[in-house]
């Protein structure tokens, strides 16, 4: 559970802005190998975004989003074009 916690300059901070950017940061960067994007790519159902690499590997062992564990039907590669990090009906 969070609780707010407010300082001198009156702005809360604690467990749940730590998570927020933490949230942010991950945003920006692959949930498994903790790098700067790649080569983006969509786990299918789900659109949680990876790396390429790391998604295919991890599929290949595991047929499951790390995410979600939702089981991962086909990965959409965005090779040629700038992702968005949104997942948008491919």
């Amino acid at each position: 559970m969070c609780r707010k916690i407010t300082g001198e300059s009156g702005l809360s901070a604690g467990p749940c802005t730590e998570a927020l950017s933490m949230e942010a940061a991950l945003d920006t960067r692959c949930p498994v190998c903790l790098d700067n994007w790649d080569s983006a790519a969509y786990a299918m159902p789900c659109c949680h975004q990876f790396c390429f690499p790391c998604i295919q590997r991890w599929t290949s062992t595991r047929p499951q989003c790390p995410l979600c564990k939702q089981g991962v039907r086909s990965i959409i590669h965005t090779t040629g074009r700038k992702s968005t990090g949104q997942c948008s009906g491919f």
